[in-house]
């Protein structure tokens, strides 16, 4: 959670994970558990995160691809990018490229430079091409939360249908995708990126 957010958060604030989508990344030479990431909450109304996340009806998850090839969305486009510009963990410039790397590194204990050079370059050049979640491949979603289903999991953990506290001010939810890199490697754990969009007119009735 950034500073910025953090006057949209209350004790009536839920967060839930909406959706997962997965990305095999080119295998390094050389898990239990995976490394997660999570990026600073990104304010977005409900019906802009249902356009974007929910584009074919409304109610099931069906990422809006479009929005990566038509100039006339780029305003959408930054709710769904990894640009350093865009993205920040902890109010700091988020890097895929540099958060990947620095994963590896980490599993297989030793540096990039002792990475294999055609997998290293191949991989920079795989990852250097993913500017938003529209280059994840859309048709590996792994599990995700139909629209209703995320107002009703709200509702089960004490979400108010009102969705305003006893004093009539908007109460803020948070909705996860995350996004997860596997790498063929059995040394090397997966990377979760999680981007948490911050919402105050989830309309419940």
């Amino acid at each position: 959670m950034s500073k910025d957010n953090s006057n949209c958060y209350s004790d009536y604030t839920k967060v839930i994970d909406v959706a997962a989508l997965g990305h095999v990344l080119s295998p390094i030479e050389l898990k239990e558990t995976a490394h997660v990431v999570e990026l600073d909450d990104i304010p977005i109304s409900a019906m802009i995160f249902r356009r974007i996340f929910y584009a074919l009806d409304g109610e099931v998850f069906n990422l809006d691809c479009n929005l990566c090839r038509s100039e006339q969305d780029n305003d959408m486009r930054k709710f769904i990018s990894f640009s350093p510009q865009e993205r920040t963990v902890n109010n700091m410039r988020f890097n895929l490229l540099n958060t990947i790397f620095g994963h590896l590194e980490e599993d297989l204990e030793v540096p990039r430079e002792c990475f294999d050079l055609t997998c290293r370059m191949e991989l920079e050049r795989e990852l250097a091409c993913i500017d938003s979640i529209c280059d994840i491949n859309s048709c590996s979603v792994l599990t995700a939360l139909h629209w209703n289903e995320v107002k009703k999991l709200l509702l089960s953990q004490g979400a108010l249908p009102s969705g305003k506290d006893p004093d009539g001010n908007p109460i803020y939810h948070v909705l996860k995708v995350s996004i997860i890199f596997k790498n063929p490697n059995r040394d090397v754990k997966d990377t979760i990126i999680k981007f948490r969009y911050l919402i105050g007119d989830i309309h419940f009735q």
